[in-house]
């Protein structure tokens, strides 16, 4: 199986106390742990990389998350691990980032930080599927996303549910 894994996943793994509950950050854990029996795909452009490391940091005493993203990036170029995906930026639209993505206003309120897993998603030449933890986003566009084709796996639907009500 080939997963794009949301940042927020590697987040919530490091953050025993967060918001969402144990069973959320248990979920995250576990999830983690399969995916490195899996192939993870990133965009081929660091994008990916770039929002980890914003959020995540394999360096000092790393929690999973922070694992994770090191281990990743270390086997970024391993292709039994890792598959690095092309994905191209629209010029000129202010609402929808990258190439693939429909432009007739299905994703416009759609989070901009996250299309690049969208569109990570319609490039790859093997099925995958999106895994999130906490963004409403991917609830809230879930007939747009089914539509193109893509699944989403949600690891904390009951926390994501109390943030939509």
């Amino acid at each position: 199986m080939v997963y794009i894994i949301d940042t927020n996943v590697l987040i919530i793994a490091n953050d025993y106390d967060h918001e969402s509950g144990i069973e959320c950050v248990e979920n995250c854990i576990e999830f983690l742990i399969k995916a490195r029996n899996n192939i993870i795909a990133v965009d081929d452009m660091d994008r990916v990389f770039e929002e980890y490391r914003r959020y995540v940091s394999p360096s000092g005493k790393p929690d999973l998350g922070d694992e994770f993203m090191g281990w990743l990036w270390q086997n970024r170029t391993n292709t039994n691990v890792c598959k690095q995906v092309t994905i191209n930026d629209i010029d000129g639209n202010l609402n929808v980032l990258f190439e693939g993505i429909p432009i007739d206003g299905s994703f416009d309120t759609f989070d901009k930080s996250d299309q690049k897993f969208i569109a990570i998603a319609l490039n790859i030449d093997d099925p995958a599927k999106i895994v999130n933890a906490s963004d409403t986003d991917w609830k809230k566009h879930e007939k747009q996303i089914k539509a193109i084709g893509i699944e989403v796996i949600e690891l904390c639907p009951d926390y994501i549910a109390s943030k939509i009500k």
